[in-house]
């Protein structure tokens, strides 16, 4: 184990301990100043977390994009903080009966809805239902791309839509799970 000799912002000088870092210098012979939470700390690591897992009852897509809403708790989150933030999100979607003479999108977004609002730049994701019969099946999963997302508000609303190009002739289609996480990294 190697030892990083850093100036903390606070002005305390203090040794972090880095597992294959380059010897940067020593507290009687530092050779430069290094600010441990460039490496360790809560700009790397997040020092807010905000996260939100569906729950109630299953929503029925439609052909129009709307907020999913589970009636209890919606994946939807509040970010209270300025800044830059690592967001993941998911949902589960599944057949309920349902026929398509065509293959149709399955489409989930994740969108603010205030402050502006304004679909995520690139958190969207879509998946095919095929042609079908019908059915009564999982879909599959749908998992946004991972994306930076940056406010400078502190009331950003993150909220996860969905739609199906073409609702089923019989039967619907529903997302019975989701999920939307969003870590602030700086």
């Amino acid at each position: 184990m190697t030892r990083i000799w850093t100036d903390n912002p606070a002005g305390l000088d203090t040794n972090v301990a880095a597992i294959g870092m380059p010897n940067i210098g020593t507290a009687s012979n530092p050779l430069g100043t290094v600010y441990a939470t460039e490496f360790v700390g809560t700009n790397i690591i997040g020092d807010d977390t905000y996260a939100a897992y569906a729950a109630g009852s299953a929503y029925t897509l439609t052909a129009t994009s709307a907020a999913i809403d589970f009636g209890t708790t919606d994946p939807s989150i509040t970010l209270a903080k300025a800044g830059t933030y690592l967001l993941l999100a998911s949902a589960t979607v599944q057949l309920v009966g349902a026929s398509f003479a065509a293959n149709q999108a399955v489409t989930i977004k994740a969108r603010r809805t205030n402050n502006t609002a304004a679909d995520v730049t690139n958190a969207v994701a879509s998946i095919g239902t095929g042609i079908t019969v019908t059915l009564t099946e999982g879909l599959g999963v749908i998992q946004l791309p991972a994306v930076l997302y940056t406010t400078t508000a502190i009331t950003d609303v993150v909220t996860l839509f969905g739609d199906v190009a073409v609702v089923p002739g019989v039967g619907s289609i529903q997302v019975t799970a989701a999920s939307i996480l969003a870590v602030r990294l700086y």
